[in-house]
């Protein structure tokens, strides 16, 4: 019986263990298959981002390459304009006698015999069928007509004729508003076209520059001008006005191609850098694939080693099994016949003896078991019989008590796992995602324990759509009056409650859905003056700096206007002692002609306005403004500040200029004011801060209107919130 007990836990044992490895081997093999469909995939993938990443890294090349030549190009005709400026001499009293420039090889008149070599040096020609019909403007000028033609980039030629061309009508402008007049046009003799085409055809491209040579026409062409100007005195100023505006969108140019590059750059590392990121992550993956390969090849192996070696050890304990319980069924067997022969043998002896005598054997029933002491681990249980029979003069009776081993098999471990952790974060913030917890096993399962349940949960979360737009809140109060009279404006905006989401839109915060203009005091300034004044009054508390343009396009007569504009400004700014208004001058022109004129710690007055001398050079409107803006730190936190920008031309870097008021805009209001016929007016509002209406005042739009009243008293409103 213990034979049997012990073999059948045996057998059971090893059944257990062969369903074990089994599933072990049976979940390998999944793994085993996972990793070899991993590393497929990745193996096809990899050469896929080397490919890519190849293909990026010489496109960055082709580019860079490309912007580097632009950016050379650039930068060597920024040096041709440079040069150009330095041979315009304006200031010296031969460029002056001469009208124009002085260059360092230039003849005195008197030793050319020819009446019009003045012409051939100092005029712009304007011809109509030069340039495959297009035109042409040219500057009569053995020295600088060269470089101008040397020039290589498309942009430095297209802002040379862009200027000339304004030159040539700025004259006629600034001659209708001084009253001036300007020489007759000149038309070019034969001999001067051929001059001229001479200077075209001597012009040499850079070396590093593939230019196909220009093909010679098959007879000389008569350039006709249609108009063909001598620049008269004080013209000088005025053209190295327009060279410093061609030097400036050639730095423009060349900042758009440095950003350019910059940007290129910083995208080609960035992906260069994600793509080899990528890369070394696909490797780490591929790795991995490849060790889990091994290490689940391996596990599947040894499972179905252990299976299979518990299937034989269970197949040796079936044998050996039923072959003792057939040879102990035998052996029993056998063992009743010789006791039931015996027992024949024992009556057969006594009957020869003549003996006549009843024996009676001791009987004794089944055993009755009691219960185990344990379950499983080794326990002891006791073994009962009684007596059938009782022996008479026969064989005793045996033990009626015995006790014995049982449940000796191992007793089953179920499994023990630890508390679940918090969730994680969702794996999307929209459109459903994924978010985990998990537990720890304390104790794995054994011995057919209650196995582990689940240590990873998984649940949806965050299912709602990703595209959303955003929601507005209500529209919020009205703003006080931008102007104190001429039409000013109130604004309301409303709140972004929940931004969009997704593809989810949001209008923009000058949409107006999000913002509402209304207007207000639209009454005439000139109504609220008192009799014998015809100037306003500003009385708020401001920190104004006037920032007063001195470039050379001004001419004399829009110079002497924009004094007198200034002059009014500061006395309308000074009158209203408690307002305690501070105001600045700064005077701009070119970059090495701007000059701070007074501060607002020492204020301004009508005599320094009078005081101010005419730069007549360039136009550096963004480092005035950028001087605006430093000079705001001498401002009091109480005073509201207020920048005046007084400008009648192009600035010479209007990407810079940009810039520079962006900037100045988070710090003051600026009232732009552009004077004159030639003010970049789209340049200014594509500049200016919303309304448009409060921050450019349009109405100089002829330098004989600055000293209107009307307009003057218009700006002061646009300015000055309150006003007497």
């Amino acid at each position: 019986a213990r034979f049997h007990r012990n073999q059948l836990i045996l057998m059971q044992e090893a059944t257990r263990d062969v369903s074990s490895f089994n599933g072990q081997a049976a979940e390998a093999r999944a793994e085993v298959l996972q990793a070899q469909s991993q590393i497929g995939m990745l193996s096809d993938k990899i050469p896929e981002v080397e490919d890519e990443l190849g293909e990026h890294r010489r496109t960055c090349r082709s580019e860079i390459s490309t912007l580097q030549f632009q950016i050379g190009v650039v930068t060597r005709d920024l040096g041709v304009v440079r040069k150009i400026l330095g041979m315009l001499k304006c200031d010296d009293a031969k460029a002056k006698a001469n009208g124009l420039l002085q260059t360092d090889t230039q003849d005195d008149a008197e030793d050319d015999d020819d009446e019009d070599a003045g012409l051939s040096q100092h005029s712009l020609v304007e011809c109509a069928r030069c340039n495959d019909g297009q035109g042409l403007i040219m500057l009569q000028n053995a020295q600088v007509q060269p470089l101008i033609n040397s020039l290589q980039s498309d942009v430095a030629r297209a802002f040379v004729q862009e200027q000339f061309k304004s030159a040539v009508g700025a004259d006629d402008d600034a001659a209708e508003e001084d009253g001036s007049t300007e020489d007759e046009a000149v038309a070019l003799t034969q001999e001067q076209v051929k001059h001229m085409t001479g200077i075209m055809q001597r012009a040499q491209p850079d070396e590093d520059l593939k230019v196909e040579p220009m093909p010679v026409p098959p007879k000389p062409v008569d350039c006709a001008p249609t108009s063909a100007c001598k620049l008269t005195k004080g013209s000088c100023g005025r053209l190295k006005d327009r060279f410093l505006l061609v030097e400036g969108g050639i730095e423009d140019r060349l900042d758009e191609l440095t950003a350019q590059l910059s940007k290129l750059e910083h995208y080609c590392e960035q992906t260069d850098a994600s793509l080899v990121a990528q890369l070394a992550s696909l490797g780490d993956l591929l790795r991995q694939a490849q060790t889990s390969l091994a290490t689940s090849t391996k596990l599947q192996i040894d499972s179905e080693s252990q299976a299979a070696l518990r299937g034989r050890q269970h197949a040796q304990l079936k044998k050996e099994y039923t072959n003792t319980m057939t040879q102990f069924c035998s052996d029993q067997n056998e063992a009743r016949s010789e006791l039931c022969a015996l027992t024949k043998i024992r009556g057969e002896l006594y009957k020869i003896e003549g003996a006549k005598v009843f024996i009676v054997d001791c009987a004794v029933s089944d055993w009755v078991v009691a219960e185990c002491t344990k379950t499983c681990g080794g326990g002891t249980r006791r073994l009962r019989r009684t007596i059938t029979v009782a022996p008479d003069g026969g064989a005793a009776c045996p033990p009626l008590e015995a006790e014995e081993e049982c449940n000796s098999q191992p007793c089953p471990v179920d499994c023990r796992l630890g508390s679940w952790s918090g969730w994680s974060s969702c794996s999307a913030r929209c459109g459903g995602g994924v978010r985990q917890r998990s537990r720890h096993i304390k104790t794995p399962a054994k011995h057919g324990g209650e196995p582990c349940e689940r240590t990873e949960e998984a649940e949806a979360c965050n299912m709602q759509s990703c595209n959303r737009n955003c929601v507005l809140g209500r529209w919020g109060k009205w703003s006080a009056c931008s102007k104190a009279c001429g039409v000013g404006v109130m604004v309301r905006t409303r709140p972004v409650e929940k931004p969009a989401m997704g593809t989810g839109r949001c209008v923009s915060p000058t949409s107006r859905y999000r913002r509402a203009f209304s207007q207000c005091n639209t009454y005439n300034c000139m109504r609220i003056l008192p009799r014998g004044r015809n100037v306003l009054h500003c009385s708020s508390k401001l920190d104004v700096i006037l920032v007063l343009d001195s470039s050379g396009s001004l001419g004399s007569y829009g110079w002497a206007q924009s004094k007198k504009l200034a002059e009014v400004l500061v006395e309308a700014f000074s009158a209203v002692k408690e307002a305690d208004i501070k105001v600045s001058l700064l005077e701009f022109s070119s970059r090495r002609k701007t000059k701070w004129i007074t501060h607002l710690t020492t204020g301004t007055t009508k005599t320094d306005v009078e005081g101010m001398a005419w730069f007549r050079s360039g136009t550096a409107t963004d480092q005035a403004l950028g001087m605006a803006q430093a000079e705001l730190v001498y401002g009091r936190p109480d005073a509201t500040p207020v920048v005046m920008v007084i400008t009648d031309g192009k600035p010479n870097s209007a990407r810079r200029t940009e810039q520079a008021s962006r900037r100045l805009q988070q710090k003051a209001k600026v009232v732009w004011i552009p004077i004159g016929r030639r003010a970049p007016i789209r340049l200014i509002n594509r500049m200016a801060a919303t309304p448009k209406r409060d921050h450019v005042y349009r109405g100089f739009y002829d330098f004989r209107l600055l000293t209107n009243k009307n307009l003057v008293n218009n700006l002061i409103g646009t300015t000055c919130p309150a006003v007497k």
